[in-house]
């Protein structure tokens, strides 16, 4: 008959298979930890609804106080596009000015319009871009469609985030998934209404309706990002 083991006593040391046991359980369950503490922000499906009463007044009231300045910075950037080579610059450069009235309330500066920083990034987004979406619209349109809104948001990524045009593209479609593709389909599809219907005024109209597009674009860029888009007192009273 073999001897009965008694359990070890509290003051025992364990045994060395119950601390490899312990030791895998460990490894097993370490990788899990790590990857949920890395990951600050998990999205639900679908994301969130979009404010849309807030963000069109939001767009409006910036409009209506730059309402003069905002229209002439978009008519030079049009009018320089007609030199093929600057397309790239004046993209960057209307971003960047409307970038930074929406955030300190600050005009946009004409000298933006032929700053050359992140040209090749620009050029490339444009062209490959271009070509991918001219591609999904040929196809049924809808995979154009949907490029167009995965992508909408990749100018601003290069240009305040410093990001390669692949980096923003695929930072712009994370962007849009997480916070509600149906969301930005609506402010694609409103921008798309209003140049419509500047477009056929003689042209005329879209002066205004392109500096407003541009506005409420970058609202939406900045709403999404969780930026507060909201005009402070100080950039009212500038």
């Amino acid at each position: 008959m073999e001897p009965t083991r008694s359990p070890p006593s509290l003051g025992q040391a364990p045994s060395r298979v119950g601390v490899r046991s312990r030791a895998r359980v460990r490894l097993r369950i370490a990788p899990r930890l790590t990857a949920a503490a890395v990951s600050p922000y998990n999205p639900k499906p679908g994301g969130s609804a979009m404010d849309f009463s807030r963000l069109f007044k939001t767009t409006f009231d910036q409009f209506v106080k730059g309402i003069v300045k905002l229209i002439l910075f978009t008519l030079v950037g049009c009018l320089l596009c007609f030199t093929i080579a600057l397309i790239p610059t004046v993209m960057g450069g209307l971003i960047r000015g409307m970038l930074r009235y929406v955030r300190e309330g600050i005009e946009p500066e004409f000298d933006e319009l032929w700053c050359f920083d992140d040209f090749l990034q620009i050029l490339w987004l444009v062209v490959l871009g271009g070509i991918a979406i001219a591609i999904g619209l040929a196809l049924l349109v809808i995979p154009g469609l949907v490029l167009m809104v995965w992508w909408m948001y990749a100018l601003f990524f290069i240009v305040d985030r410093k990001m390669t045009f692949i980096q923003a593209m695929g930072a712009s479609r994370r962007l849009v998934t997480e916070s509600g593709f149906w969301n930005h389909l609506v402010v694609l599809l409103v921008m798309a209404v209003l140049n419509s219907l500047g477009s056929g005024l003689a042209g005329l109209g879209t002066l205004l309706t392109a500096p407003f597009g541009l506005v409420l674009l970058t609202n939406a860029y900045l709403s999404s990002t969780r930026e507060n888009t909201a005009p402070t007192q100080a950039a009212l009273r500038k």
